[in-house]
């Protein structure tokens, strides 16, 4: 199956247009007529096979009351007094006419899980994709609205959607949506998603949906992005383990012209942080540490090692990966990874690092004989940076 590219996601609009027109902003809605548009992404049969040959567990998969919304007992649904989940009972629930709500499905499916962490790489943002299955006649959640961005994607049968006039501009978790009392604003717009179909909504849009004859199969894909709030406080604690201004007590006895002196040195060192940009490295560096890898295949590629030579084709996958010559070393750094080589190593390493084109092992450049390279490049594929052709 071939993967689900991102640059697809909002064809035939382009991820230019998407970020200048719409990113927190307003609601995309795009109409498609092509049913089969994701499915390299997901299909049933990969939820079917979710629920029945991996270990499952609740709350990440729980059952919502379409009539209530509310969340019945996960023991009716469990595996003798656990958290595993029955298929069987669980999915009985859709009979009934529970919406089957299945968080965290990247996790569970390599096609996600790839889309993912290619997404990763393009927005700079972590992701998620939880996967919903809503019978006919049903509603899953009443009208709220989310604290991140959303992009819901129909991958199966289809759904009613409303969003409302809403009042709340782009809230993050310390302004979690309040079910109790609230009343939604008027409705101002309507539509049906189809398979194949998309409609993005920013946080603090209220929405809701609901199904009629059809029963739905959708994924929401959520934008846990990182905020300038988020930003300035990861560059605040940051300064504080190493700038002892940042750790002095603050003192009551302080004249205004002290007090703002004070705080004209801790805005300078935040200032300097903040131009290089060095908060929005330490996330990516983050996410790059907790992302699973995508990389089906990589066993085979091991077992394979043994029968190369220096006339196979080597295929470098160092997207993100930098070599720096540290002493008597070559440190290769990035995507999580720190792999260090003897300094005669530096010019293979650095022209394997600029290079995403296949080379005959033979013909790496550098001081390294053919034997040399072999270790190299075979070091390489065991750490998931390249491949043999």
């Amino acid at each position: 199956m071939d993967s689900f590219s991102v640059e697809e996601l909002f064809h035939p609009f382009s991820w230019r247009d998407f970020s200048n027109q719409y990113f927190e902003e307003k609601v995309l809605l795009i109409k498609r007529n092509a049913p089969d548009f994701f499915q390299n992404l997901l299909t049933i049969p990969q939820v079917d096979e979710v629920l029945f040959s991996q270990q499952v567990t609740h709350p990440s998969f729980r059952v919502v009351d379409s009539k209530t919304g509310e969340f019945p007992d996960p023991g009716t649904y469990t595996q003798n007094g656990s958290t595993n989940i029955n298929p069987i009972e669980f999915c009985s629930y859709f009979t009934k006419g529970g919406t089957l709500a299945m968080a965290g499905m990247h996790r569970h499916v390599h096609s996600l899980r790839k889309f993912c962490n290619n997404l990763h790489e393009k927005i700079g943002h972590p992701t998620q994709t939880n996967l919903y299955l809503t019978p006919p006649n049903s509603q899953g959640f009443s009208p709220h609205y989310d604290t991140h961005d959303v992009i819901v994607l129909q991958i199966d049968g289809y759904k009613s959607w409303k969003i409302y006039e809403s009042n709340v501009e782009l809230p993050d978790k310390t302004m979690p949506f309040q079910k109790e009392g609230f009343v939604p604003g008027k409705v101002e717009m309507e539509f049906i998603l189809e398979p194949g179909d998309l409609v993005y909504i920013p946080r603090g849009i209220v929405h809701d949906a609901f199904t009629t004859e059809h029963s739905s199969l959708h994924i929401t894909l959520g934008i846990l992005g990182y905020t300038w709030g988020q930003v300035l406080i990861e560059s605040t604690l940051h300064n504080t383990s190493k700038e002892k201004e940042f750790r002095k007590y603050v003192s009551s006895e302080l004249s205004k012209g002290d007090y703002e002196q004070q705080v004209d040195r801790l805005l300078h060192l935040l200032r300097d942080d903040l131009l290089q940009r060095m908060p929005l490295k330490r996330f990516s560096h983050q996410l790059k540490q907790t992302t699973p890898s995508h990389n089906i295949g990589h066993l085979e590629k091991l077992i394979r090692l043994g029968n190369i030579s220096s006339k196979n084709l080597f295929i470098p996958t160092m997207e993100g990966v930098h070599a720096s010559k540290q002493g008597k070393e070559v440190v290769l750094t990035g995507n999580g990874k720190k792999i260090v080589f003897p300094e005669f190593c530096e010019l293979p390493c650095s022209f394997l690092a600029n290079s995403a084109e296949s080379i005959k092992i033979g013909a790496i450049p550098g001081e390294l004989d053919d034997q040399g390279k072999l270790v190299l490049v075979k070091r390489l594929v065991a750490e998931g940076l390249g491949a043999i052709v």
